[in-house]
């Protein structure tokens, strides 16, 4: 009797043990569970934020330098800003004066291994430029279609993306006589008459602006049509040529170099706001130079800069100077 009493203790002891085994066995395996849908759902939100920080790293770019042509430390440090903010689809523009004091007499000139020094690091597809008054003195020609920059003529269109079209203008060929380059000058590069060149190139850039209608349109040129420097009472028949142009078709912004300083101009006429940014101290400023009093402007000859502008849902335009900090923001 006492045998059966203790075997079916035993039996009963047995049958608890596996019962709670069975109990930690499935609390275990869910905590499992749990423990891998929390690691996948880390991992995924992760993933996301990750995607997301690098998606808004990405927003288009431009770094716009004016009269680069000296090559020296200021330019240097200004390229290595550049060099760690750019991303593929960015853009590098230069303003003209690419090369002082006299240009370039072809591709093998020995100043193209200045430029090849400090833009080693920065691929041709990433580079658009245009000329400008030094770079008349002898072979513009030579600066476009080469192996250094993406220029693809004197004048051209660029789309940069779904909301900005960019316009590049020779000024020298629209205005000539400033600063020295004759009609003479002009016509023997491109053996043609300059009124003929005149015509077909401001023909080229309102047909071109037509078909950006539902697009920001940004316009560069080396010759600024406002200023508030050295040039400020030479500019008017540059004025009187491409303002109602700008006005007409709204362009957002018309930049510049050939001033060795920052302004910025805001001037409006009717419904029409327009926006003048000069850039021309990217390796030279001019502490000394002549300056038009005008309290309202923006104007700095004091630093060497360039001029990034960013597009997200707005496009912004930074000043940023060769210590890398922003000096002056806006946005058009």
């Amino acid at each position: 009797m006492k045998n059966i009493y203790k075997a079916s203790l035993l039996f009963l002891l047995s049958l608890v043990f596996i019962v709670s085994y069975n109990i930690n066995l499935t609390q275990m395996f869910r905590n499992i569970k749990i423990k891998t849908k929390e690691t996948l759902l880390s991992q995924r939100q992760n993933s996301k934020t990750c995607y997301n920080s690098d998606y808004k790293y990405k927003s288009d770019k431009l770094f716009i330098l004016g009269d680069i042509g000296m090559y020296n430390n200021n330019l240097a440090k200004i390229v290595s800003i550049i060099n760690q903010k750019i991303n593929k689809q960015d853009k590098i523009i230069l303003l003209g004066d690419n090369f002082y004091p006299n240009g370039v007499d072809n591709i093998y000139d020995k100043s193209w291994m200045y430029f090849k020094s400090i833009f080693k690091n920065i691929p041709k597809s990433n580079i658009y430029t245009i000329v400008g008054n030094h770079d008349y003195h002898k072979n513009p020609k030579s600066q476009v279609n080469n192996n250094y920059w993406s220029t693809p003529n004197f004048y051209y269109k660029l789309n940069f993306n779904k909301n900005i079209d960019l316009f590049f203008l020779d000024t020298v060929q629209l205005f000539p006589e400033h600063c020295g380059i004759h009609k003479k000058i002009i016509e023997n590069i491109h053996h043609e008459n300059t009124d003929a060149l005149i015509y077909k190139q401001l023909n080229w850039l309102q047909t071109e602006l037509q078909k950006s209608n539902n697009k920001k349109k940004i316009v560069f040129g080396h010759y600024p049509i406002i200023s508030n420097g050295a040039y400020s009472n030479e500019m008017s028949n540059l004025y009187k040529l491409l303002f109602p142009i700008f006005k007409k078709y709204n362009v957002s912004a018309y930049i510049s170099g050939h001033e060795h300083n920052i302004q910025y101009i805001k001037r409006k006429e009717n419904n029409y706001t327009f926006n003048q940014f000069i850039i021309g101290c990217s390796s030279e400023n001019r502490l000394n130079e002549y300056k038009k009093f005008c309290f309202y402007d923006m104007y700095d000859n004091k630093d060497n800069f360039l001029l990034q502008i960013t597009d997200d849902n707005n496009t912004i335009l930074n000043f940023i100077n060769k210590n890398n900090k922003t000096m002056y923001t806006y946005k058009i």
